[in-house]
């Protein structure tokens, strides 16, 4: 049994394994060459662990050509690295006849972070430092694996309201980049970008080659939005946000009634270097960064408290998934 059609699977069990309860996402994509591929994403419930999980299936006419089922196994095998409370867990991975592959994840009752500041407005002085601790450490780690993830912003960040404070995991590796790969990488036809221009570094809008700068670059635009409610820069189409990435700076940051004006200013000096246009300008890395704001935060040397990791097995998904892919480009 394959997931083909949506609307006629819910209530069914997929792979002898998954309830399907419900459709969170369906997308379509084709190309000049008629291939068709769809991914979609369904709330499913695991009758072996008995909780609730995700499933991010892919589907295409010709499995060889496809950018899509490229950029899943690319997510996949990123996750399978990247073991930490703030990224989101990978529980399965299953590749599948006639051009068919998906991955199974944790279920996460989250909004995103945008959704979060739509509801909530910009973030207090604890949160703000908190959850961008939780990213800065997970891209850490995710750059010490050698992992990029290219596509860092408000949608891919997952906002959970723990008891103490929000805890966030991080999704959505499908465009990761490895460091073993780079200038090899091609997951777009010619003219294609890879990213969200609204948060994309000026190199990554040029089309040169990136590294871990890129994603600081893009972690300051978060942090910018958290702070104002508002991305550093808007236009009424693509060639003009990535203008003004390359020629001006983001507007200064008002003041909040959340956060003190001497504070707001020292955020405002992070925000700014990690934004730098040239990346030697910028934090060279995530753990710069993340030292720069605590000191600024005046919380020294402090590291916030870690999440429980939970349980994680190398499973013989992973040493399979591992086997077949291992030998590739990357």
């Amino acid at each position: 049994m394959t997931i083909d059609d949506s609307n006629n699977l819910l209530g069914t069990i997929f792979d002898g394994r998954y309830i399907i309860e419900s459709v969170i996402s369906q997308t379509y994509s084709s190309n000049k060459a008629q291939l068709r591929s769809t991914t979609t994403i369904y709330a499913v419930h695991d009758t072996v662990c008995k909780c609730p999980a995700v499933i991010k299936h892919f589907a295409s006419t010709k499995a060889e050509q496809s950018t899509e089922l490229e950029r899943i196994i690319r997510e996949a095998r990123a996750l399978l690295l990247l073991k930490h409370p703030a990224i989101v867990e990978i529980r399965d991975v299953v590749l599948q006849n006639h051009g068919a592959a998906y991955i199974v994840m944790e279920k996460l009752e989250s909004l995103t972070l945008n959704q979060h500041l739509a509801k909530n407005g910009p973030f207090s002085f604890h949160a703000f430092v908190a959850i961008c601790s939780q990213i800065l450490e997970a891209l850490e780690l995710a750059h010490g694996k050698g992992v990029i993830h290219r596509d860092l912003k408000p949608s891919n960040i997952m906002v959970m309201q723990a008891p103490a404070v929000e805890q966030i995991k991080l999704v959505d590796f499908g465009i990761a980049q490895f460091a073993s790969n780079r200038g090899q990488l091609k997951l777009t036809n010619t003219g294609d970008m890879l990213g969200t221009p609204l948060y994309m570094s000026p190199e990554q809008c040029l089309g040169e080659a990136i590294d871990e700068r890129s994603d600081i670059y893009s972690m300051g635009c978060v942090m910018y939005e958290m702070l104002t409610g508002q991305p550093p820069y808007s236009g009424e189409t693509i060639l003009a946000v990535m203008t003004k990435k390359v020629t001006k700076q983001p507007a200064s940051i008002a003041p909040s009634e959340k956060i003190n004006p001497k504070q707001i200013l020292q955020f405002e000096r992070i925000i700014n270097k990690a934004m730098a246009k040239a990346p030697k300008d910028r934090y060279q890395n995530a753990h710069e960064l993340h030292t720069d704001l605590l000191r600024s935060s005046n919380l020294g040397n402090a590291r916030r408290k870690r999440l429980p990791a939970g349980q994680v097995k190398q499973s013989k998904v992973s040493i399979v998934f591992n086997k077949l892919f291992s030998s590739g480009d990357d």
